[in-house]
């Protein structure tokens, strides 16, 4: 930080001022006209549920399912996987395509548990 400060202050090319002439209500539109965009139209589109997610009974109320996925490099290459578990089984174990993030996997085992729940 010291030496930008050193080229800024120093250096006889730059010139640092303070402007006083700027006035934030420049920034202002000049003009008030009407609106262009209508406004139901964006509540609609902001506020409501995608049209391609529905609402579905879970089949197991009482199911409380653990995930988790992790991501590692052997030999070089990237592995990953992920798991399903309830409390007393495990529901699901799987390998994901190599180069999955850890991210990507804990996502993925989300994704998991809530289509088998």
């Amino acid at each position: 930080m010291t030496q930008y400060q050193g080229l800024l202050c120093e250096n006889l090319q730059v010139r640092l001022d303070v402007v006083r002439i700027l006035n934030p209500a420049t920034f202002l539109p000049d003009e008030v006209g009407p609106p262009d965009h209508n406004c139901l139209e964006v509540l609609v589109e902001v506020f409501s549920s995608r049209p391609d997610l529905t609402d579905k009974t879970l089949q197991i109320p009482d199911l409380v399912l653990h995930t988790d996925g992790s991501s590692f490099i052997e030999n070089g290459k990237g592995m990953a996987g992920y798991a399903v578990v309830s409390d007393s089984e495990v529901l699901e174990v799987d390998v994901l395509p190599q180069g999955w993030s850890v991210q990507r996997a804990e996502l993925w085992a989300f994704i998991r548990a809530l289509e088998l729940s």
